[in-house]
């Protein structure tokens, strides 16, 4: 579509006129209708385009050389999954244009492993009522959408779910009516990106001091997990080279307070902490925040930080230096 001369004056347009413009842009599905309803549907044909001219977020670079590191080491071999999509049609044509069917998810195993391709390492942990909640929890959290109230947005869908929309376009199309239709587009990701994000997050959390109890030392050596997270811990480091991610011992630690993480902080059985919340409860933080217009869940950017961590960062970047001057700031005018 030709967006570059979005200021015709459509309501002084012929229907005949609105509808030879939708040929010739390739608005479909408007006969039938009135000519407010056609004005509307170029109206937002209009928006999406710009939106998808500005945006590129959802092609997978391979070629960048932070992504050297997950390709050259992981699988990353296609295995099915295909999300159930419900209420679509409340979503209008025009805002399908971004609409990804992946179909698959990418095996998290080390590159030429042996047995079959999988989307986590759940069998490297000893099964305890600890590991059974991290897990699980581990899977919610890179894997699924944040929680939210099912009247657009689904609740704990799966980050690969086809059709996501901006928080502008939800609002739009918001009802009193629960009919869930799509994800928030600042939670999408692709197959790649989970899978890099995966790896970051088990390297983050088997450095928990106390883990290693917990861990399956068979499988672990003889599979190829434990070189493969060492060199991942060894690429994190490496990326984040002006900020500290693990305490001197290299053990990990909530990047922002710098307080070494307790196995309790990350998954403590016989509390929710959704309910029983504390301070120090590890969450998914991120170096560059969550937005419309990037992809968040992927490699070299989630980073474990405690609940009062995350809040302190706030919207910055970790890698910036403008939350400490802020801290700074807050400091000096308090002596």
């Amino acid at each position: 579509m030709n967006t570059k001369n979005t200021k015709l004056k459509f309501d002084e347009m012929k229907v005949i006129e609105l509808k030879k413009y939708c040929k010739e842009n390739g608005i479909k599905c408007i006969s039938g209708l009135k000519k407010q309803d056609i004005i509307n549907k170029i109206k937002c044909a209009i928006e999406e385009e710009e939106l998808i001219s500005k945006i590129s977020e959802i092609e997978i670079s391979e070629k960048s050389e932070k992504n050297d590191f997950y390709t050259n080491n992981l699988c990353l071999k296609k295995i099915r999954s295909n999300p159930k999509v419900t209420n679509e049609d409340r979503i209008p044509d025009a805002w399908k244009e971004l609409k990804k069917n992946w179909g698959y998810k990418c095996c998290v195993r080390p590159k030429g492993h042996v047995g079959y391709c999988k989307t986590n390492f759940k069998d490297m942990f000893i099964v305890n009522d600890f590991t059974k909640k991290f897990v699980n929890s581990t899977h919610t959290a890179i894997y699924l959408t944040p929680g939210n109230d099912d009247f657009v947005f689904k609740n704990r869908a799966s980050r690969l779910y086809p059709n996501f929309l901006t928080s502008e376009q939800e609002r739009k199309i918001k009802t009193k009516e629960k009919k869930p239709c799509a994800i928030p587009k600042k939670d999408a990701s692709t197959p790649y990106d989970i899978a890099c994000a995966y790896i970051d997050w088990i390297t983050f959390m088997i450095n928990v001091y106390g883990f290693e109890k917990h861990i399956d030392k068979d499988v672990y050596e003889t599979s190829g997990i434990r070189d493969l997270l060492e060199k991942s811990k060894q690429n994190l480091i490496n990326f984040y080279k002006n900020r500290q991610i693990f305490d001197r011992d290299g053990k990990s630690i909530c990047v922002i307070t710098k307080k070494r993480i307790d196995l309790n902080d990350i998954a403590e059985a016989g509390r929710d902490n959704r309910v029983r919340i504390k301070n120090t409860d590890i969450q998914l933080g991120h170096n560059i925040p969550r937005s419309d217009e990037y992809i968040t869940i992927t490699g070299c950017n989630l980073l474990p930080m405690s609940r009062r961590g995350n809040f302190i960062l706030g919207e910055n970047t970790f890698t910036d230096d403008i939350w400490i001057d802020e801290l700074r700031n807050i400091v000096c005018n308090c002596l």
